[in-house]
């Protein structure tokens, strides 16, 4: 058929029955094709077309295949080269099922897009108008920028695709239903696997240049993404990507957020900096403007950042995938706490120490002022009569209640982060 060949074996079985009373055909069949182009039995070959119009009629569409109810079969493919869209698959082997509308993929193996294709799963097509798919792949070693560009589905669920070069491997297991363009109608998606990278490269990718940007170094225009594992799960047409830990080029990383398929996006990245990493820079003062920027929000809040190793930033991604918006907010030491919690916790060791200080110095001032006021009695009692004596004692109370209510009041109004009058 066209440029496809089939060499066919087996036995086939209950073909009468099939033919002339709707029976149902069994069987097992071995096919074997030195190439099969599989376009031509999924293309709808009537493209609409407008009477009076000068359009031009609409390009070949894929539309789903219904498979048919009255068969039982059980097919064995070896196919040396089959070309599905413009995916081409070599040594592809596998088993397939076809009963009650539906066909099961029980196995398939092949080599494609530099890398080995593993899947199994089925296509169901009982409902015509909303068929349904589910399918487990294994994929190994595969070349990004070529899974990137021959799946649909890939582009979708994965658009960061588009920017990285280099090798996945990725298992996953997935079930929607079909739209009559054969895409995944993503409301109904569901899916969770993980992908892993191998001695791959983010480059040119918007969201990371801003983070880049805003901090006024160059680590993130390139970011190697050698054997990483990120583990996701798709859901209410949305791809969760789960926090996953990396660190690259001393920066330590906690990365997760979502996506939805329209590439709205809202991502975040925890990063544990080196202070050093944002002082220096080939552009001189200007590559210190990221940690001045820091600096400044964090003299705001009290932070003295040069008393940190380093310097901890929450960034979050959101927009789309190619106009993306980044913000910046500065963390407490812990790198999870906020600056705030941080200046909270300062201002309250700053105040008990104060406190405890201030404390002590009132009892040593009532100390001091008991020990005055004994001599004063004392030289009183020598030197004047009862009555003298008395006022002695009247005077010693007075000045000693003064001096607590001056002491309780500066313990009320103490305030480490207001400057007294005069500058003291």
């Amino acid at each position: 058929m066209g440029e496809s060949d089939f060499d066919i074996s087996g036995v086939i079985t209950n073909v009468w029955d099939y033919t002339f009373d709707d029976g149902v055909l069994g069987g097992n069949i071995a096919l074997a094709s030195n190439y099969l182009d599989v376009n031509p039995f999924m293309e709808d070959t009537e493209p609409a077309t407008t009477t009076g119009s000068s359009t031009p009629p609409a390009e070949t569409a894929y539309s789903p295949i219904e498979v048919p109810g009255n068969m039982n079969l059980v097919i064995d493919a070896k196919i040396k080269k089959l070309l599905y869209t413009d995916i081409v698959l070599d040594n592809m082997v596998g088993r397939l099922l076809v009963e009650d509308k539906a066909v099961v993929i029980e196995s398939c193996e092949a080599n494609g897009l530099d890398g080995k294709i593993a899947m199994s799963g089925s296509y169901d097509t009982k409902n015509p108008a909303k068929p349904l798919f589910t399918l487990k792949y294994d994929l190994q070693n595969l070349n990004f920028q070529k899974a990137f560009n021959s799946f649909n589905t890939f582009q979708a669920m994965a658009p960061i695709g588009k920017y990285i070069e280099g090798k996945f491997s990725s298992t996953m297991i997935m079930d929607s239903e079909l739209g009559p363009d054969m895409m995944p109608v993503w409301s109904t998606m569901s899916a969770n696997g993980f992908l892993q990278t191998i001695n791959s490269v983010i480059k040119g990718f918007p969201a990371l240049q801003a983070v880049g940007d805003k901090l006024n170094i160059s680590e993130f225009d390139n970011l190697a993404i050698s054997n990483t594992k990120n583990w996701f799960e798709v859901k209410n047409g949305a791809l969760e990507l789960k926090d996953f830990d990396y660190s690259y080029k001393g920066i330590d990383m906690k990365i997760g957020g979502m996506h939805k398929i329209n590439q709205d996006m809202a991502y975040h990245i925890l990063a544990k900096i080196p202070r050093k990493m944002l002082e220096k820079g080939a552009v001189g003062a200007a590559a210190g403007s990221g940690l001045n920027a820091l600096s400044q929000e964090a003299g705001k809040l009290g932070i003295n950042l040069a008393q940190s190793e380093f310097v901890n930033v929450q960034f979050n991604i959101t927009g789309s995938i190619t106009k993306p918006q980044v913000t910046m907010k500065l963390l407490g030491g812990d790198g999870q706490s906020s600056v705030t919690e941080s200046v909270k916790e300062q201002a309250k060791q700053e105040f008990e120490q104060q406190k405890d200080k201030v404390v002590t110095e009132a009892k040593q001032k009532i100390d001091t002022l008991k020990k005055q006021a004994q001599d004063t009695v004392k030289a009183v009692i020598k030197e004047t009569t009862q009555e003298a004596k008395d006022k002695a004692k009247e005077v010693i109370q007075d000045q000693s209640k003064k001096t607590q209510e001056q002491i309780k009041k500066e313990l009320e109004d103490f305030n480490p982060f207001k400057k007294k009058k005069g500058g003291r």
